[in-house]
Parts: C-alpha cells; structure tokens; sequence
C-alpha cells in the first residue's frame, strides 16, 4: 500500500545517502522527494557531481542545504515546467563561498534571482553557469555572485516568451546600468537566444557567441549583436528557420565565419 511503498523509499533514500564512495547522484521526479528526504544525513563527502530533474524549490532547498559538507563540484538542477519558483537565491545559500563547486545549472522559470540580502552570495570557483528564465534578469548581481565565470548560458527557455522589444530594451538597459561598477571581463564562451543576450547586455569580451533559436530574428540584430561583442568564432544553433529569411549569401557573409549547427 502506500504507506508501506513511502517506508521502503524513505529507506532506499537513507541508504543511498550512506554511501561513502557515492561520486555522482542523479535524482528524477525530484519532487516527490519531499517528503521521504532526511534532515538528519548529508550528502555523501566524495560526490562530486548532483543531477535533479523535476525538481521544486522545496526539495531544491533540502537537498543543497544537505550539501554544505561536501565537495561538491557540478550541481544541476532542471525544475517543475510552467510554475514560476521563487526563492533561487535563498535556496544556494548553504553553497554560498564553495572552493568545490564549478558547474551551476539552473534551468526553471524564475520571477527573479533574489532579493536584499539574499542575493550577496559568492561562488568564487564557479566557472560554467547556466541560467533559465528569470523574469526580471539581474546581470550586476550575477557578476558580483559568479566573478570566474568563463562560460554563461541563457538556456533557451530563458524567455519564455519573447518579450516584445520595448520589454527586452528596458531590461537592456537596466542589466548595463547594473554593470557600472563590476563586470566579467573576458567569457570564453556566450550563449543563448539573441533577444536573451540583447536584454542580458553583458559587458565582456567574447571568444565565441553561440546563437540560439534564431526564429523572427532580423539579420540586423544578429549583425548588431555580433558587431557587439566582435567574437573570434560564432556558432548558430538551430540555424534553420532563420535561414530562410537570409535573401542573399552577401548578407549573411557580413557576420562573418559562422559555424552552422
């Protein structure tokens, strides 16, 4: 019944997190976690690598929050469709200041990063960070919790949906206001929708940009994004659609050595 099928996850859950030599853990339905997941044991020490899918920030919050002894190095995590979570911020607390962690990926709708004092956290060693989507995205505060980075994604759900252009000026404008005092220098890699990384406006410079989805996208602000940023190698991924409104091979010459993906 399902009272005796709880009891025997809850034992399953409890053993798993005993095991010492336990290097990677990959959790599906991460939701239903709950109610059977122990306050009482941390994650192993050795795990180096935590995967959660169908996550919710209940459970997100648990499972970091028993996380704060180990070496954790890649932490991933992929939340509920269609909800929009809140309390991302509060939620990496218990990780804020790792020496060990050097992959972050957040994919889930967000209504925002955080919030007063929520947001001064500080991932030192974090060099890959994922991020999608957050409705209201704070570039400067990302700079200041992620100073290393050398890869950013905008994970392709990062807008939802496209905000029209007066929308995604707005927050252009706020991100480079935010960007006064701090910004990432140099990122090898930048990737993402393009209406993503126009209202993102990341002040660095860029080895290689790599765009996404590039649906109902003029050539205009393509070349105005890559006249932008001026990177030595660019990537279009899901190319397609946006070639069929390329007119002329001239035109697309213009953006220079794209690779096609």
């Amino acid at each position: 019944d399902a009272v005796r099928m709880h009891s025997t996850l809850a034992q399953v859950v409890r053993q798993t997190l005993t095991m010492a030599h336990l290097a990677r853990l990959e959790i599906g339905a991460a939701h239903t976690w709950n109610t059977v997941w122990p306050d009482d044991i941390s994650l192993p020490d050795r795990l180096r690598t935590l995967v959660l899918r169908d996550v919710d920030i209940r459970i997100f919050s648990k499972i970091v929050e028993s996380a704060r002894p180990t070496a954790l190095a890649i932490l991933r995590a992929f939340f509920h469709d269609n909800v929009v979570h809140s309390g991302l911020a509060a939620s990496l607390r218990p990780l804020d200041g790792s020496k060990t962690l050097y992959e972050l990926v957040i994919d889930g709708h967000f209504d925002r990063f955080g919030s007063g004092s929520s947001t001064r956290l500080h991932f030192p060693e974090v060099r890959r960070f994922s991020i999608g989507p957050v409705l209201d995205p704070p570039i400067g505060m990302l700079v200041r919790a992620f100073p290393s980075i050398t890869h950013l994604r905008f994970l392709p759900r990062f807008w939802y949906k496209s905000p029209q252009p007066t929308r995604t000026i707005v927050y252009r404008q706020s991100n480079i206001a935010g960007q006064k005092e701090a910004s990432w220098e140099r990122l090898d890699t930048l990737q993402g929708p393009i209406r993503s990384l126009m209202a993102s406006a990341v002040r660095a410079r860029v080895h290689n940009l790599v765009l996404e989805f590039l649906d109902n996208i003029s050539i205009s602000v393509t070349r105005a994004l890559v006249d932008e940023y001026q990177p030595s190698k660019l990537t279009f991924i899901g190319a397609a659609a946006f070639l069929t409104n390329v007119t002329t091979a001239g035109a697309l010459n213009q953006l220079g050595q794209p690779v096609l993906g």
